[in-house]
C-alpha cells in the first residue's frame, strides 16, 4: 500500500517546527480508482540538544484508525502484532523519554505472550497518572479491566491499582497460554521481541469472578487481593464459594518457574462435589468437609513436575456416609487417591482404615495427610461415632 508525507518543516539552529505534518494512505477501491486517506498528523516543536532530541508542545492526532505498530517505535519492542489506535495527544520532554497527555483508544490487538484478544482500550492520560479501561478475551474467559498506572512511557508498566471483573475465568486457559506470534512488526527489523511478565508491575490488584474453574473444578463469586513483581504473583487474600461451602487461600506463583505455593482453609464444602471435581469419584462420599492444605507443587500437567509436589492436608467429614463402599480404604484405592484427578498421584501403601457398617453412616471422619515426592509419607484418620469399626 502506498503511503506519503505531506507538510511543511521549518530547521534552524538545531529546532524544527512541524506544521501540519500528516501520514496518508492511498487505497484503491474495486475499480482501481485510488482514493486517499489521511491517518495521522502531527505539529509541534523538535530540539536537539546534547545529541538528544526533546519535544516540545508536539501533538499527534489520528483523523482514522491506523494500525498500532506503528506505536512499537515508541517501546523498541515488536510488543504489538495487529489491532488499530485512535489518539489525541500532546508530547513533551526527551525522545527517549517523553511525557504523552491527552488520549488513545486502541481496538482488535494480539497479545504476543497470551492468546488474548483485546476487544477495546481506553487511556486518558494526565501528567502523572493514566486511567484506563480495557475489554478483553482470552479463550473462553471475558476479562474487564480497571486500572491506574504510572504515566511513564517506559518498560516495565508499573500499575498502582488494577481491578479485574469476569463473568467467567478459566484459570487453566490462562496460565497455559502460549506465544503464537510469528511475525515481526514492520518497523523493528531487529531480533523478534515479546511481551514478557518482568514488563509488568502491578503493586495493588483486586479481582471479582462470578464463575471461575480450573480443570473440573469449578467456584463462584471468587474475590481475591494480588500483586505482581518481578514475575511473582503474590496472592494476598483470596475467597470462593465452592461445593455449597467456601474456601479461603493465599499463596504465590511463580512465572517462570511455575512454582505454587498455597494455603489453603475450607469450610462446610460437600464431600461428594468435591470427590467429583478434584478425584472422579461421584456418589461414593458424602458429607461437610472441613479442613486445612499446604501445598507447594511446580506445573503439575506433566510427571516430572508432579513429583516435586508436596502437601501437607488436615480434614474432617462430619454427619456423612458412603454408600456404595464398605470402607475408606476402598474409597481411597478406588479412586487410587487422586490419580484420576487433578495431581495424578499413586497411593502407594495406604494400611489399617476405619470400615463404616454396612449402613456406610458416620458421625465424623478426621484425618491427616502427608505427601511428598508425589506419594503419601504419612496417612492418619480417625473416626468417631457407635456405627463404626476399626479393621
Amino acid at each position: 500500500t502506498k503511503r506519503e508525507i505531506t507538510g511543511i518543516i521549518n530547521v534552524k539552529n538545531n529546532i524544527a517546527n512541524l506544521n501540519n505534518l500528516k501520514l496518508i494512505k492511498f487505497i484503491k477501491n474495486q475499480n482501481k480508482k485510488t482514493t486517499s486517506l489521511v491517518l495521522l498528523k502531527t505539529e509541534g516543536r523538535i530540539l536537539q540538544k546534547n545529541n538528544e532530541l526533546i519535544f516540545n508542545n508536539f501533538k499527534v492526532e489520528t483523523n482514522n484508525p491506523t494500525n498500532v505498530r506503528i506505536l512499537n517505535s515508541m517501546f523498541k519492542k515488536s510488543l504489538l502484532k495487529k489491532g488499530n489506535f485512535e489518539c489525541n495527544i500532546n508530547l513533551n520532554g526527551n525522545s527517549k523519554l517523553p511525557k504523552a497527555t491527552g488520549k488513545l483508544i486502541l481496538s482488535d490487538l494480539d497479545i504476543p505472550l497470551y492468546d488474548t484478544v483485546i476487544n477495546n482500550i481506553k487511556f486518558n492520560l494526565s501528567d502523572k497518572v493514566i486511567d484506563g479501561e480495557i475489554l478483553a478475551k482470552n479463550k473462553n474467559s471475558d476479562i474487564k479491566i480497571n486500572l491506574k498506572a504510572q504515566n511513564k512511557l517506559i518498560l516495565p508498566v508499573t500499575v498502582e491499582k488494577l481491578e479485574i471483573e469476569s463473568n467467567n475465568l478459566n484459570l487453566k486457559e490462562i496460565l497455559s497460554s502460549k506465544n503464537q506470534s510469528a511475525k515481526m512488526s514492520d518497523l523493528i527489523p531487529a531480533k523478534q521481541e515479546t511481551l514478557n511478565t518482568q514488563d509488568l508491575v502491578i503493586k495493588n490488584g483486586i479481582i471479582n469472578a462470578k464463575e471461575i474453574s480450573y480443570e473440573k473444578i469449578n467456584g463462584q463469586n471468587f474475590k481475591g487481593n494480588f500483586s505482581f513483581d518481578n514475575n511473582i504473583f503474590i496472592l494476598k487474600s483470596a475467597k470462593i464459594d465452592i461445593a455449597e461451602g467456601n474456601l479461603e487461600a493465599y499463596g504465590k506463583y511463580n512465572a517462570k518457574t511455575s512454582k505454587i505455593d498455597l494455603d489453603a482453609k475450607m469450610n462446610n464444602c460437600e464431600a461428594n462435589t468435591l470427590a467429583g471435581q478434584f478425584l472422579n469419584l461421584n456418589n461414593q462420599i458424602f458429607g461437610k468437609i472441613k479442613g486445612s492444605a499446604k501445598v507447594s507443587a511446580k506445573a503439575i500437567d506433566t510427571p516430572d513436575n508432579i513429583k516435586d509436589l508436596k502437601s501437607e492436608i488436615d480434614i474432617s467429614v462430619e454427619n456423612g456416609k458412603m454408600p456404595k463402599l464398605g470402607s475408606l480404604e476402598h474409597l481411597l484405592r478406588a479412586g487410587n487417591l487422586i490419580k484420576n484427578g487433578l495431581f495424578g498421584l499413586s497411593l502407594n501403601n495406604i494400611i489399617q482404615v476405619l470400615t463404616p457398617y454396612k449402613t456406610g453412616e458416620f458421625e465424623k471422619i478426621s484425618g491427616n495427610i502427608q505427601i511428598k515426592d508425589a506419594k503419601i509419607q504419612n496417612l492418619e484418620i480417625y473416626s468417631k461415632g457407635d456405627r463404626k469399626s476399626v479393621v
